[in-house]
Parts: structure tokens; sequence; C-alpha cells
């Protein structure tokens, strides 16, 4: 009798505990190193980048649609780093816009003497088609830093 109750204590106590069960994760589409693929519909490809030169940038925005598009509007922003996570613009003459008629364009800006930190152009294209089909893409340029 008394081995009948260590028996069962033993089994009651192997159910108490936890039981941990280890998976093999599937493999994600979305692996470091894969590249993101964007899902655009009149753009064909768009690009945002900062070249600086010591204390100067230059801001280069070029976008090309697929040959429906028949106007593109291009805002530039140069930005700082703000509070937090958030980024504002550098100051009042740090954006800028051009509209053209056509399924590509590059738009060309510069900022002269900038005080040293951080700072990013921020790239926003509207494409749209004579059928009024419209597409917004934003971009980002690398962070640089000025010394």
């Amino acid at each position: 009798m008394k081995k009948l109750a260590v028996l069962m204590s033993l089994v009651l106590a192997l159910f108490a505990m936890p039981l941990t069960v280890f998976a093999e994760q599937p493999a994600s589409p979305y692996a470091a190193g894969t590249p993101a693929v964007p899902n655009w519909d009149i753009t064909a490809s768009a690009s945002s980048t900062l070249y600086p030169e010591g204390d100067d940038v230059t801001c280069v925005s070029i976008v090309t649609g697929a040959p429906s598009v028949t106007s593109i509007t291009v805002e530039q922003t140069l930005e700082v780093p703000g509070i937090l996570w958030f980024w504002k613009t550098y100051d009042n003459d740090s954006e800028w816009t051009k509209t053209v008629e056509d399924n590509a364009t590059s738009v060309y800006n510069y900022k002269y003497d900038l005080e040293s930190g951080k700072y990013r152009l921020k790239s926003v294209f509207t494409l749209e088609t004579a059928s009024g089909k419209s597409e917004t893409v934003t971009m980002y340029s690398e962070t640089i830093t000025i010394s």
C-alpha cells in the first residue's frame, strides 16, 4: 500500500510540473539581409540622398514613374532630430517643392553653413496619371553627421 501511495504521489508531482516544449520556428520571408520590396503601382523608382561636404549639404531626390504618369510633385525637407525619436524641419528655408508635367524628375537643393549635428532628407513624391490615379511615396535619406 505504501508503494502505491508513493507511486501516486510521484505521478501527481509529475503532472504538477510545467511542461516546456520548444518548436522550430518557420523561416521568415523577412529574414535579416532580405531587402524589402516596395509595393508601388505607378512609381518605378525613387530615392532620397543627402551629400555632405564640410558644413554644406546637397539634397537630391530622384523619381521615375510608369509611362502613364503625367505629373510629379516632389517635396524636400531637410530634417534634424527633435524631441525623443521625432524629427523636425531644420529651419524655415529647408523646405522645397517642385512640380513637373513628366514621368520622371530629379530635384537638387543646397544648404550651406550648417551647424554641427545630425541631418536627414525627407522626400515626398506624389505621382499622378491622366486617368486621375495618384500615389504618394515618402522616402528618407541615411542620417549624416556634420562635425
